[in-house]
């Protein structure tokens, strides 16, 4: 949003031709590129999008961890590689090894 004149700019609306139904939090890696949940449709996927609006990484949870309302991703761990996942449906918390560093959260500085 331009604090100025008010103006908004949809980042994105859909992926691969579906609608985001659901995407929810929103965290950053080293490298600047941001990472979501999206629940629902995408049943548990974590996309990383390039400036240009391209899929980047699209990571699905395994077998036996589909969740349709994975809600909260964040990095942790002594080099931020371990991704924190909240799956809300079935009421679990995950962690898991991650490609990327991910940034801190602010409150851990």
């Amino acid at each position: 949003m331009d604090l100025g004149t008010g103006d908004v700019s949809v980042l994105y609306d859909a992926v691969e031709g579906r609608l985001l139904m659901g995407p929810n939090d929103l965290v950053l890696d080293q490298a600047g590129n941001f990472w979501f949940t999206v629940t629902g449709t995408f049943r548990g996927v974590d996309r990383d999008f390039g400036d240009d609006g391209s899929v980047v990484h699209q990571y699905r949870f395994p077998d036996g961890f589909a969740d349709p309302m994975p809600t909260n991703l964040c990095f942790g761990g002594p080099d931020l590689r371990t991704a924190f996942i909240a799956l809300s449906q079935t009421g679990r918390l995950v962690r898991c090894p991650w490609p990327d560093r991910g940034l801190p959260t602010a409150f851990s500085r």
